[in-house]
């Protein structure tokens, strides 16, 4: 996947809380995707793969896969 470029299939999109809907985190067996603006452009966070994504709050969220389980810190 090419920065800016659509993610392509996720099985999981949740909008990151606290950014009036502008942040968007994708995951899926291709990564993890963000896009800062709604969906228009996105940035390749990772590339391993993952099924699933929860916010704690608006900085932190948790990622899991098949035998993992990854903290991501949004700034």
């Amino acid at each position: 996947m090419a920065n800016n470029m659509e993610p392509g299939y996720k099985s999981c999109v949740q909008f990151v809380p606290g950014t009036n809907g502008y942040g968007i985190v994708a995951v899926g067996f291709t990564g993890i995707s963000y896009s800062s603006d709604r969906g228009n452009s996105w940035r390749e966070l990772s590339k391993e793969s993952f099924y699933t994504l929860r916010f704690q709050n608006d900085s932190i969220a948790y990622a899991a896969g098949k035998n993992r389980i990854a903290k991501i810190k949004f700034q």
